[in-house]
């Protein structure tokens, strides 16, 4: 598996991950909407997207706004000794 591979692989996982994180908050909206109340009687979050941004979630793994791991450490090291070790010649 190439590097850019496990890239594409990471952020299929990543995805996934964020999907399932909005089934479960979805599932936990409909049971708090159900309930959840103001003093006034007026519903706490009109909806869904109040509870979970979406789109936010998406954009936040496609923008690669995610925690450093040591994979994407050892990345970034072998690119930078990958562009030393030529010299700068190509």
């Amino acid at each position: 598996m190439t590097l850019r591979e496990y890239h594409l692989l990471v952020r299929a996982h990543e995805l996934k991950s964020v999907d399932e994180d909005y089934r479960c908050h979805e599932q936990a909206f409909l049971n708090f909407a159900v309930q959840a109340r103001r003093k006034n009687g007026n519903p706490v979050y009109k909806r869904f997207r109040q509870f979970y941004d979406y789109e936010r979630q998406i954009e936040k793994v496609a923008n690669g706004n995610r925690k450093k791991t040591q994979f994407t450490a050892l990345a970034e090291f072998l690119k930078r000794k990958e562009g030393s070790s030529n010299g700068g010649k190509l």
